[in-house]
């Protein structure tokens, strides 16, 4: 064999082979990129699930920003827009940008259930040897003095107890003992005092677990002479359900069912107050697993007023079950007739009655719930003669008289609001024809603290408010008015936001303001110059004060003349500062100057 044909099939084989690894490495890099997206998915399910929504939000954000046509973050997005930074249009945006990449998307934000939303954000992954990854995040976490970041790493693992060997369950249980004990949370320290297990701790966990025996034992053997009455505890379960604690309830009904586990009758009162904490949350795939194992049990038990709550509960779980069943339609069908398309929204009312009629939902409560649905949107609508004729045409059922009840009072204090409204706005248009822009702040400002605002109003209200505050050159507050009055238009885009700037323009230049940038948030050091060292205060105000009329301080802070402090362009801050013997005014302007100009900070 020649050297050159020798040459020529290294070659070719140095080729395949570079080919085929870089085939390779583009594979590894597509799973790894689909690992991180994976993980950091399920970071934001665990930390919307630990309660950090806004640590969610911010992850989602950055993540769209990796992922730009992935329609599960889109959707995510979405929901967080709507339920927690009430933001409808973003949600709306985010929404038809997830449902056109991937249609199954098609449920919008606002017609999700406590359950949907419980089943979107639920955290992936079942691999008991996962709880051990997590053990140790939470002790790396521990070293490093990081309680709250040990904390979302334990709730993260969780989901892997099931699968884990009762040992590492131990460990695991100890860790969370730490954590709470370390946030001086008693019930759950407790809690988990007890989840831990002895008998499989060893080495430097039992030696862990040694002082924490020493403390919690005690206060476990007061905690059940304490709980052994059911009368206290009935007590102690009724604090929970009025201040809607329910996550610290069901951790104080577990306690309980360990004190009472031989007390039949007692385990099932403490059952029937856990459906009635899920009914709260609520959670109805929970209640009505738990409801079914009930009225299994119920056989055995003789208390007649157990018996009844656990009907009346039952009866509380279909209302919920039906109107999950109708709320879907019924959320599409009230957001046109909230914005003046009546005859549209009542013809999907009246397609539910009649798909109702069929028996095609089957709801025990079902055309009930439909005209209560129907007389509470009237009088969102201000039809409230309509609203009194579909609570005449409910059935006296038990189960629903306290919620009509509660309606009528609502629909006869809305009525009264009403009248009140108009005859201050016809009292606050006067003022301004006058010019008197104080009293049409004055009048005008105390009706937005009305729960009977409807949202027919809400526009009208919100625009006149704004226009007053940018008449005396309350700018900020002004546009965040106008901003606010654009989520309740009488028709379709009855103000946008290039309408806004074109009202507002005029008056900033003929008081030589300048327009902050929405987006300009960066952070800038302000030095305040004095002929000698004094201590200032600097306080950054809310920025929706107009509300209540007073200053609310969002926070305060000292500092020297001689040395800076950063503060955020657009935000409202006042400065004040003492010395002794001397009256003095001091008239500061804070401005940052820009390749735009000079953006005025406080005036």
């Amino acid at each position: 064999m020649s050297f050159t044909r020798l040459n020529r099939r290294t070659f070719y084989l140095g080729l395949f082979t570079v080919f085929f690894a870089l085939i390779f490495a583009y594979g590894q890099e597509i799973d790894l990129k689909k690992q991180l997206y994976e993980i950091s998915i399920n970071n934001v399910k665990i930390l919307y699930t630990n309660g950090d929504k806004a640590g969610a939000f911010k992850r989602l954000v950055k993540l769209e920003e990796r992922f730009p046509d992935d329609a599960l973050v889109k959707y995510m997005l979405a929901i967080l827009y709507y339920w927690y930074r009430e933001d409808p249009q973003q949600a709306r945006r985010y929404f038809r940008e997830a449902q056109k990449i991937n249609p199954k998307y098609d449920r919008p934000p606002g017609n999700l259930t406590q359950d949907d939303l419980l089943e979107i954000f639920a955290p992936k992954g079942k691999s008991g040897a996962n709880l051990k990854i997590v053990i140790a995040e939470i002790e790396k976490s521990i070293q490093r003095n990081k309680w709250k970041e040990a904390e979302v790493s334990f709730i993260s693992g969780k989901q892997y107890i099931d699968q884990a060997s009762p040992k590492i369950q131990a460990i695991y249980y100890l860790q969370g003992l730490r954590i709470y004990d370390k946030k001086k949370e008693e019930i759950l320290s407790l809690y988990y005092f007890n989840k831990v297990k002895e008998t499989f701790l060893s080495g430097k966990y039992k030696r862990q677990f040694e002082p924490f025996k020493e403390k919690y034992a005690p206060r476990w053997q007061r905690f059940k002479k304490l709980y052994a009455d059911v009368g206290t505890v009935s007590n102690a379960i009724s604090n929970y359900l009025n201040e809607k604690n329910i996550d610290e309830l069901l951790i104080f009904l577990d306690l309980c069912s360990v004190i009472h586990a031989k007390n039949r009758e007692v385990k099932f009162f403490l059952e029937l107050k856990r459906l009635e904490a899920f009914l709260n949350i609520p959670n109805l795939k929970r209640a009505e697993k738990l409801y079914q194992s009930l009225s299994l049990q119920k056989i055995n038990i003789q208390n007649a007023g157990y018996l009844a709550t656990l009907d009346r509960l039952h009866s509380e779980l279909l209302i919920l079950k039906a109107e999950q069943i109708i709320r879907w339609e019924k959320a599409r069908a009230d957001s046109l007739m909230l914005v003046g398309l009546y005859d549209e929204g009542m013809a999907i009312y009246k397609s539910i009655l009649e798909r109702q009629k069929k028996g095609r939902l089957a709801a025990r409560f079902g055309n009930e719930l439909i005209y209560l649905a129907l007389a509470k949107i009237h009088k969102d609508i201000g039809k409230y003669n309509n609203a009194r004729k579909y609570l005449d045409r409910l059935k006296k059922t038990v189960q629903l008289q306290q919620r009509v009840n509660s309606l009528r009072d609502s629909i006869a204090k809305a009525e009264l609001f009403e009248k009140t409204w108009q005859e201050k706005m016809q009292e606050a248009k006067k003022a301004w024809a006058n010019a008197n822009f104080d009293k049409v702040i004055n009048t005008v400002r105390p009706l937005l603290q009305s729960p009977y605002l409807r949202y027919g109003m809400k526009f009208d209200t919100y625009n006149l408010l704004a226009d007053a505050f940018a008449k005396k050159g309350y700018f900020y507050w002004a546009k965040h008015l106008k901003m606010v009055a654009m989520r309740y238009p009488l028709i379709e885009k009855s103000l946008t936001l290039d309408d806004v700037n074109k009202q507002l323009q005029p008056l900033y230049q003929q008081q030589r303001f300048y327009l902050m940038p929405p987006i300009a948030r960066f952070k800038y050091p302000l030095k305040i110059r004095y002929y000698r060292n004094v201590e200032f205060l600097i306080k950054q105000h809310m920025y929706n004060d107009y509300v209540a009329g007073k200053k609310q301080v969002r926070f305060a802070t000292k500092f020297m003349s001689s040395s800076s402090l950063p503060i955020t362009s657009g935000a409202i801050y006042s400065i004040e500062f003492e010395e002794k013997g001397i009256n003095k005014n001091l008239l500061v302007g804070a401005g940052i100057l820009t390749m735009n100009g000079l953006m005025m900070l406080s005036r």
